[in-house]
């Protein structure tokens, strides 16, 4: 009889602890579930970077690669390089990795500011513009170009 209760409690620990679902308390999570959870698994916006072209906006020059880096207060933290630069690439469909793209993780409700420098075949650099991101619960990925 007590191997057979010891068995019983043995299976319910099993099958109980199969079917946990994914959840999160963080409101700003895809997967957020306010009433409980584990913070540990929480899921969250991705920003796609991507190079639709090897030019920016009008300028005629060919670029050579570009750069991602995360702002923060007092430093820049590189995120990725893109450097297999096409004329023309359509942008990344979904949160799919792609070439010459960039995923980064959005995982914090607070704004995430990011700046880009290009660096061109021609020996010339420049930096690029600020793009501010925030993570989003109803937002799987935002796709961005970075040569528009």
């Amino acid at each position: 009889m007590k191997n057979l209760l010891f068995f019983t409690l043995i299976l319910f620990g099993i099958l109980s602890s199969c079917n946990k679902k994914e959840s999160c308390k963080d409101p700003n999570a895809l997967n957020s579930e306010i009433t409980g959870g584990d913070n540990s698994i929480c899921r969250y916006t991705n920003v796609i970077f991507y190079a639709g072209s090897n030019r920016v906006g009008g300028n005629g020059d060919i670029l050579d690669k570009i750069e991602v880096y995360r702002i923060f207060i007092d430093q820049e933290e590189l995120v990725g390089t893109i450097s297999d630069l096409k004329e023309f690439t359509d942008a990344p469909i979904g949160c799919a990795n792609s070439l010459n793209s960039i995923r980064y993780e959005l995982n914090t409700s607070t704004d995430i500011r990011f700046t880009t420098k290009y660096y061109y075949k021609n020996a010339t650099a420049e930096n690029g513009g600020t793009h501010i991101f925030k993570a989003a619960s109803d937002q799987e990925c935002i796709v961005q170009n970075l040569t528009l």
